[in-house]
């Protein structure tokens, strides 16, 4: 929940406050916001439970948990928008999980994105948990296959 404040409402209500905000006209859109929140948290949960799987391997993961939040904040939307970047990083960005967390559901409340192409990223969040949920699972099969226990 706190990711879910911290990362849309809070932003959402600064942008609001100080540049002015405008509902989408289409309910179909708003329809939507719903479902790609709910599919946002999913994949968040998802990769951070794949990061996590790490520790399966090696001893310390604070290294890897904080690149992981630095990359996402960036690749996602969180600190700049998606929209600004340059075209080379533009698709780098878009070819990870990232932006269907932060920049999507973003576009879709702001009507950035609508008709057949918010459809479209809808459907594309679906397929990155649906993704990711399932490497999620078979790495955790894998890891506890070979779970070692450090120490006494």
């Amino acid at each position: 929940m706190w990711g879910l404040v911290s990362r849309a409402i809070i932003p959402i209500a600064f942008g609001a406050y100080f540049f002015g905000f405008a509902l989408p006209d289409n309910r179909w859109m708003l329809a939507l916001l719903p479902v790609s929140l709910t599919l946002a948290v999913v994949i968040s949960f998802a990769c951070r439970f794949m990061v996590n799987l790490v520790a399966f391997w090696v001893t310390e993961v604070r290294g890897m948990v904080l690149f992981y939040v630095l990359l996402s904040g960036v690749l996602g939307g969180h600190i700049i928008p998606v929209q600004l970047f340059p075209d080379w990083l533009r698709y780098v960005a878009l070819a990870t999980p990232f932006p269907a967390m932060i920049q999507w559901p973003i576009n879709l409340v702001t009507g950035q994105t609508s008709g057949w192409a918010a459809v479209g990223m809808v459907v594309a969040q679906v397929g990155w948990a649906v993704a990711l949920l399932v490497a999620g699972r078979v790495v955790l099969a894998r890891a506890t296959r070979k779970l070692v226990f450090q120490g006494g």
